[in-house]
């Protein structure tokens, strides 16, 4: 398992938990679309949540830190790995299409 901070939206490699853990402390702090969490959308009640893990435990050659799920609904349970800040977002904005029809 490989463990990742952001520095300006892009993931750099951490070689220790410790370093991991309290960067993701602090960053939890953060207001969306800064730190950790890329976006949070509400509908009714279901949620829309997607954040950048920093996590790899699928130990790919291009790593799927970023993780959009979908709370409530019809939907509930949804997750979907995203590689980058972009395609987060983007996957953000189809889990809230879904959850949106």
């Amino acid at each position: 398992m490989r463990m990742y901070i952001l520095k300006n939206r892009q993931p750099i490699e951490v070689s220790n938990m410790e370093a991991w853990a309290q960067w993701t402390n602090d960053m939890n702090q953060e207001p969306v679309g800064t730190g950790r969490i890329v976006a949070g959308t509400v509908v009714g009640k279901v949620m829309v949540s997607t954040v950048f893990t920093g996590i790899d435990t699928f130990n790919r050659a291009l790593p799927l830190l970023f993780e959009t799920m979908i709370f409530g609904g019809e939907h509930d349970g949804y997750v979907k790995r995203h590689a980058t800040w972009e395609q987060a977002e983007e996957g953000h904005k189809v889990a809230v299409s879904l959850i949106s029809n």
